[in-house]
């Protein structure tokens, strides 16, 4: 166990008893089937994703994550809902990667192999289900975007080739949330933890996954996700909402953090202040923001309008995937790479140093309507009296 611990990394920070599940894991995976697990990539609560391999590979084969879940001790009740237990969880998450795998036309099964992480495999054993997608060497969005900002202190956010790339990526990436809802499903998860980067090294490309939180496109009342990304209607005292549209508002929050490596507030949540200035004027509020951080460079006229429209505090008024994917932002990034037929798909910041935490449970305040549009000169006085408490950026 030990030597399984040290050659992990993201399992030696684990408890003991997470760390005893991981080599469970491991050992029914060795002894009853096809792969062989190699090391602990990722853990969250308790679920393990190994970086593995076919034990029969050939040279052309590659690596593969395999995902790791406990099975259910007592039947869930029926009632329930997916996400209160993992294994019912991963289940549906097996069942939308299939759905989505199932593609009728050959550009929905481009986006599917190149933006979508692909399912392989998934298998059970007698404590565990087990999950197999492709390897993605480059790691998640949130490690590429918190590199950018830390490890490099001097990097220019605001250079060319690094906007053109990040716009490149949230073409595909809205490509992918597409084909999701295409399939009658929403995501309730995006953000940048759960996009990875794969491909060449010439030319990475992004893929969604972890569909654990998925569900279909019905009204849903359980709020789930992470709050820097969750949409205003999650957090009020009783949620009902359209998942479509709060994946709207989590990839606009995702396109600018993509630009400026920040996030523009701490949560949607009607106590949020920066969210209280955002809507007194979200224009105003951004140009302010963006010009306290000299990040002015970072997101351009054109971004910062699909940005607008994709965080529209009122659902109803909010971009579809549609809108988004014509909006001319996306329209010119798709000039350098996936060009989407807008028929095919339709449907019937803090800055990046620290990982979203989940949303458990969300603030019991309502956020009530957005506030009448202020005087430009009074935000930009909220704005500065936020930004200079240090709250946020």
């Amino acid at each position: 166990m030990d030597s399984m611990v040290s050659a992990s990394p993201a399992l030696a920070a684990q408890p003991f008893e997470i760390q005893q599940l991981a080599m469970e894991m491991k050992r029914e995976i060795d002894i009853f089937s096809a792969y062989k697990a190699e090391r602990v990539a990722a853990v969250n609560n308790q679920r393990v994703v190994f970086k593995g391999v076919l034990r029969e590979r050939t040279a052309e084969m590659g690596y593969v994550a395999i995902k790791g879940i406990m099975l259910d001790r007592a039947p869930p009740h029926p009632s329930a809902p997916a996400s209160s237990s993992d294994q019912r969880s991963a289940e549906l998450e097996i069942q939308i990667l299939r759905a989505l795998s199932s593609s009728n036309s050959k550009q929905q099964s481009s986006i599917l192999q190149t933006n979508v992480v692909r399912l392989q495999d998934a298998f059970y054993t007698s404590n565990f289900l087990f999950i197999v997608t492709e390897w993605c060497e480059g790691g998640d969005l949130f490690d590429y975007l918190h590199a950018a900002l830390e490890t490099n202190p001097e990097f220019d956010l605001s250079n060319a080739a690094e906007l053109s790339k990040m716009g490149a990526w949230f073409a595909a990436l809205s490509a992918s949330v597409a084909l999701v809802h295409s399939k009658g499903f929403a995501h309730r998860d995006l953000s940048p933890e759960n996009v990875l980067i794969g491909g060449s090294d010439g030319a990475p490309s992004v893929k969604l996954h972890d569909f654990g939180l998925a569900c279909s496109t019905s009204n849903q009342t359980r709020p789930v996700g992470k709050l820097l990304y969750a949409a205003p209607e999650l957090l009020g005292p009783a949620p009902h909402y359209d998942p479509r549209a709060a994946d709207i508002w989590s990839l606009g929050i995702i396109l600018f953090s993509m630009l400026s490596k920040h996030v523009p507030m701490n949560s949607a949540a009607a106590s949020d202040r920066h969210f209280q200035a955002f809507c007194q004027d979200p224009s105003a509020y951004v140009d302010l923001l963006l010009s306290a951080q000299k990040l002015e460079g970072t997101v351009s006229a054109e971004a910062k309008d699909l940005f607008l429209k994709m965080v529209t505090v009122d659902p109803a008024q909010r971009l579809t995937i549609q809108g988004v994917l014509a909006h001319p932002f996306v329209r010119r990034h798709q000039a350098c790479g996936l060009h989407v037929d807008l028929g095919l798909l339709n449907a019937p910041l803090p800055t990046m140093r620290r990982r979203a935490r989940s949303l458990e449970s969300p603030p019991a305040a309502a956020w009530g309507k957005t506030a009448t549009k202020r005087a430009k000169q009074k935000v930009h006085q909220a704005v500065r009296n936020i930004i200079l408490t240090g709250a946020v950026l």
